[in-house]
């Protein structure tokens, strides 16, 4: 179902880009034909301009500057304006070459794209919030690869292959689920910014050892201010709330009946969606095990 969906929105984006295949000039070439430098470009099309308050962004923070620059040159197309964050702007120090699409049609956007030779186009967006997938659908670059804000299949000939995981995108489900070629990472396709988030992994032992000497004047929240007991197992998911579909949240409870020493802890992201799942009626277990729901930001 999930595919068919993908395949019939993507036929509504080839309708609305056909336009714009007549206005871009020759077809992009292949990697590697008529290269002026030895390097590979890859581009990043972020249809969230890169903003913090996406998940895609901040995890993705440090990935662009660790590519070889001997052996690629990192492009970042941002289609949306500069809100003035610090993870904004590392990803910006960290490639080539940042170019600003805000305030552009698909049609510029390809264009601009295209003229800068890219060789691999990575789409970071997907069917998610201020996609810009006409951009794609137009063939902008000879490769184009899904990749980390939207896992699923995006159901259209002109995404070639989609970054994934063997548990995202079981290699058995492949040919029935995804229209893509798989590029199977290891462990998890989702990136995560351990520049930030494990710093002590780039760092010497006394660098280390200092670090976490300073760490130690900001303690971590114990269990009890989060409101947890010491002895309980806490099961957290920290997903948007309107992921959480009624039979996985009624597979949760079933758990959480059979053990009651195990707690739910969920991210709150509006008063409306911590309200209704408090007040679920199928299965009513919720408010009786204790499940706090902390804020966003919190």
């Amino acid at each position: 179902e999930i595919r068919r969906n993908a395949e019939m929105a993507s036929r509504q984006v080839d309708e609305r880009a056909a336009y714009l295949l007549g206005q871009l000039g020759p077809e992009p070439r292949p990697p590697g034909a008529g290269r002026t430098s030895s390097r590979l470009r890859v581009g990043y099309l972020s249809g969230s301009g890169f903003h913090n308050a996406t998940t895609t962004a901040r995890c993705m923070r440090s990935q662009y500057g660790m590519h070889d620059r001997m052996l690629v040159e990192v492009f970042c197309y941002a289609a949306q304006r500069d809100d003035g964050s610090e993870v904004r702007a590392a990803i910006k120090r960290g490639c080539d070459k940042f170019v600003e699409l805000e305030g552009m049609g698909h049609r510029e956007m390809a264009a601009r794209i295209r003229g800068d030779g890219v060789h691999v186009l990575v789409d970071l967006t997907g069917f998610t919030i201020s996609m810009q997938t006409e951009v794609l659908a137009a063939g902008t670059a000879p490769i184009q690869v899904a990749y980390h804000g939207y896992p699923g299949t995006m159901g259209a000939g002109f995404i070639h292959y989609l970054a994934a995981d063997p548990i995202s995108a079981p290699a058995d489900h492949a040919e029935e689920h995804f229209t893509e070629r798989l590029l199977l990472l290891p462990f998890s396709y989702l990136t995560n910014d351990h520049r930030q988030s494990r710093r002590e992994v780039l760092l010497t032992d006394e660098e280390a050892a200092a670090a976490a000497a300073a760490a130690g004047s900001r303690p971590a929240p114990t269990r009890a201010q989060l409101g947890f007991d010491e002895d309980e197992v806490i099961l957290c998911s920290f997903n948007q709330l309107y992921k959480i579909e009624p039979e996985v949240f009624a597979t949760w409870m079933r758990i959480l009946k059979r053990v009651p020493a195990a707690k739910l802890w969920l991210l709150r992201f509006s008063e409306e969606g911590a309200h209704n799942l408090r007040n679920q009626e199928e299965p009513p277990m919720l408010c009786q095990v204790h499940a706090p729901i902390t804020p966003k930001n919190g």
